[in-house]
C-alpha cells in the first residue's frame, strides 16, 4: 500500500524531477506498446488486438486491486458516463491500432498529439470553458504541424493519415469526458474504460467473425501489451499527482522519440523531412497550451486520494 507520506514529504523540486521521470517512463511504456501493436497488426486483425490488450489490462488491474484490498475503488459516481466513454473509447483504440498498421511508427506516433488541440477547441462549446485568443492561435499552429506531417508520400498515405486523425479526434472527446469524472479515481476510469472496450471488441468479433487463432507469440504480445499499457497509465497518473501539469506535460513528447527509435530499429523506418518541420510546431504549441492554461486557471492539478 502506498503511503501518503511518500507524497507529502517530497519537496517541490524533487517532486518535479520524479514526476518528469515518471512521465518519461510512461511514454517509454507506451512506445513499447505502440511497437507491439504494429508487430501484432501484421498477423492479427486490429479488433482482435484491441480485445487481447484490453482483456489482459483489465486482468492485471483487477488482480492488483484484489491483492491490495482496494476493490472498493471500482465504484463509480457516474456509471452511464463511464459506459459511454468506454463505447467511444473502443472506436478510438481501434482506429489508433489501424493507424499503426498503415503508417510508419514516427508519423503514427506524431498524429496522437493532435488530441490536446482537439481538447482546447472543444472545451469551449462542450464544457463552457473560456478559451483565449492565444490558445486558439496555438491550436492553429499545432494543427498546421499535423497537416505538414500528414503530407502524402510513399509511406504516409491519405488513408492512413485520415485514420490517425479520426483516432486523435475521438481521443480528444474521451479526455473531455474524463474531466466530467473527477469524482472517480483514475484507476476506476481506466478499469471501466478498458473493460467496456474489451466487451465491445468481443461482441464485434462474435458478430463479424473477425478472428484469427492467436499463436503463442501473439498471446505473448497481447499479454505484454496489456502490461505496458497498465504501467504507462499508472506512471502518468503518478506524475500528474505529485507535480504540476505545466512541469511534467512537456515530457509527453518523448513518445515521438521512442516512435522514431523503434520504427528505425525494427522496421528500418526513417524520419521524413516533413517530420522535422511539423514536429517542432506540434510540440511547441502543445507546451504553450499547457502553460497558458496554467496561467489562465492558476490551479494545481488535484492530488490523487490514495486512502
Amino acid at each position: 500500500m502506498i503511503k501518503k507520506s511518500f507524497f507529502t514529504n517530497m519537496s517541490s523540486q524533487k517532486a518535479a524531477y520524479v514526476g518528469c521521470f515518471s512521465l518519461c517512463f510512461g511514454m517509454f511504456m507506451f512506445g513499447i506498446g505502440n511497437a507491439l501493436i504494429k508487430e501484432a497488426s501484421e498477423t492479427m486483425p486490429s479488433v482482435q488486438i484491441v480485445l487481447l490488450r484490453s482483456c489482459f489490462s483489465v486482468s492485471y488491474m483487477f488482480m492488483f486491486l484484489f491483492f491490495t484490498g482496494n476493490l472498493k475503488w471500482l465504484k463509480s459516481h457516474n456509471y452511464p458516463l463511464q459506459i459511454g466513454r468506454g463505447i467511444i473509447g473502443f472506436f478510438g483504440l481501434w482506429t489508433l491500432f489501424l493507424s499503426f498498421k498503415f503508417l510508419p511508427m514516427p508519423e503514427a506516433t506524431t498524429f496522437t498529439f493532435l488530441s490536446p488541440f482537439i481538447i482546447t477547441a472543444l472545451s469551449g462549446p462542450l464544457l463552457k470553458e473560456k478559451v483565449s485568443i492565444q490558445r486558439w492561435v496555438a491550436v492553429i499552429v499545432g494543427f498546421s504541424g499535423v497537416l505538414i506531417v500528414a503530407q502524402p508520400s510513399g509511406d504516409v498515405t491519405l488513408y492512413g493519415a485520415g485514420i490517425a486523425l479520426i483516432s486523435a479526434v475521438i481521443e480528444g472527446f474521451i479526455m473531455l469526458m474524463a474531466r466530467l469524472l473527477k469524482k472517480d479515481k483514475p484507476v476506476t476510469s481506466v478499469f471501466f474504460h478498458t473493460g467496456i472496450i474489451a466487451i465491445i471488441a468481443l461482441i464485434y468479433i462474435i458478430i463479424f467473425g473477425d478472428w484469427v487463432t492467436p499463436s503463442p507469440y501473439n498471446l505473448l504480445i497481447g499479454a505484454s501489451l496489456g502490461l505496458v499499457s497498465c504501467l504507462g497509465h499508472v506512471s502518468i497518473v503518478y506524475a500528474y499527482s505529485i507535480a504540476p501539469a505545466v512541469v511534467v506535460a512537456p515530457m509527453l513528447y518523448t513518445l515521438i522519440i521512442w516512435g522514431a527509435a523503434f520504427g528505425y530499429i525494427f522496421w528500418g523506418e526513417t524520419v521524413s523531412t516533413m517530420m522535422f518541420i511539423g514536429v517542432p510546431l506540434i510540440v511547441g504549441s502543445g507546451i504553450y497550451i499547457v502553460r497558458r492554461e496554467k496561467v489562465e486557471n492558476a490551479k494545481h492539478v488535484p492530488e490523487i486520494d490514495l486512502g
